[in-house]
Formats: C-alpha cells, structure tokens, sequence
C-alpha cells in the first residue's frame, strides 16, 4: 500500500543539502526514517530501501543552475 503521513516534518536547508549528495536508496532511507519514526528498525528500512532501489539516478543539467533531469 501506500504510506500517507498526516504531516511532514519541516527539514532545514542542511538536510536538503546532505541528502542531495546520497543515492537514491540513501534519500530513501533518510526520508523513511523520517516518515516512519520508531514504527520499523532503522536496520530493516535500510535493507528494503536498499533492495528497492538497487540502481543509480544520474542528474543531468539542462540548465546548468537552473533546470536539471533525472536521467
């Protein structure tokens, strides 16, 4: 199913600049952490976002500064 949190927890410009730098699975992990709090072990999030998303998402710039693409 799909998980709809009530709210979502304001983040500071830090996260958003940390996660930028990581995996798709690393982004994973961080937000589910986020979202799912206590209700699953950090362990078990990190081994389904993990085998969820074993590829990589290359960014392109369209725009350099401006626009940019998963690829």
């Amino acid at each position: 199913g799909l998980y709809m949190p009530v709210s979502l927890p304001q983040r500071d410009a830090a996260f958003f600049n940390r996660i930028s730098e990581g995996s798709l699975a690393d982004v994973a992990f961080e937000l589910s952490n986020i979202l799912l709090g206590d209700n699953i072990p950090p362990a078990d999030v990190a081994e389904l976002v993990h085998r969820a998303f074993p590829f990589d998402t290359p960014v392109v710039e369209l725009e350099p500064g401006r626009q940019s693409v998963l690829e």
